[in-house]
């Protein structure tokens, strides 16, 4: 590594592509985060069209939180070498970074169209409609991938989350039901189970579910609710 830190800064454009793509790679791993974003632009500037440094470095740069410039690489990827739905994954990743839901929403709309089978699309999706207030679609995209993955434990506490701003409130106890069985110890489905059968005139159900959260170390939740409990 340190005879990598030393080459690179006396690089120029003599220094092949690919011994940059390795460079950069190379510090990638080993976190070290500026050497390798100076590599990723040096390989760049050698060879603007370099298709795997491209796809590359936007990939890092939205990783570590450099979403315009990486947003920049994965966009030009995609004008040069045609859609791809890895590098829409990253524009949307960037957009959700930058505050940009909506774009978002349209990026992983492209990985879905390329690949439907993409659970993870879906989910993140789902989510960029839930912060734009869009509950239908947020239902559709989260029961989209538990169809694919009925084990995505957070796609189970999500669309209990919908369910329940939507007051409908049987249905959030049920899929509060099946993520508690993936994650048995997480107080925060306990509490919002409680609520959901307390909504639905379960007094004694929710208060069976409030008390364990004491118990797994969230005993401000416990005291939120107590009083309600006779």
């Amino acid at each position: 590594i340190e005879h990598c830190m030393i080459a690179l800064e006396h690089c120029n454009d003599s220094l092949a592509a690919e011994t940059l793509l390795l460079m950069a790679e190379t510090f990638y791993q080993m976190e070290a985060f500026e050497s390798a974003a100076k590599a990723y632009n040096e390989l760049l500037i050698a060879d603007s069209t370099h298709r795997e440094g491209l796809y590359s470095a936007g990939t890092f740069k939205v990783d570590v939180g450099l979403y315009e410039e990486g947003a920049e690489h994965l966009q030009k990827y995609i004008d040069l070498y045609g859609p791809d739905s890895d590098a829409y994954f990253g524009l949307a990743l960037a957009a959700t970074g930058m505050e940009q839901p909506e774009v978002a929403v349209q990026h992983y709309t492209e990985v879905i169209r390329i690949d439907s089978t993409d659970e993870d699309a879906w989910y993140n999706r789902g989510g960029m409609y839930v912060t734009l207030n869009e509950s239908d679609f947020a239902l559709r995209d989260f029961t989209e991938c538990l169809k694919l993955n009925n084990e995505n434990a957070d796609a189970w506490y999500n669309r209990a989350l919908v369910l329940y701003d939507r007051s409908e409130f049987r249905d959030c106890q049920l899929d509060m039901d099946a993520y508690l069985i993936l994650v048995p110890d997480d107080p925060n489905g306990y509490f919002v189970r409680g609520y959901a059968r307390y909504n639905n005139n379960d007094e004694h159900g929710a208060c069976a579910d409030w008390k364990p959260c004491q118990d797994l170390g969230a005993k401000d939740l416990w005291k939120q609710v107590k009083p309600l409990c006779k």
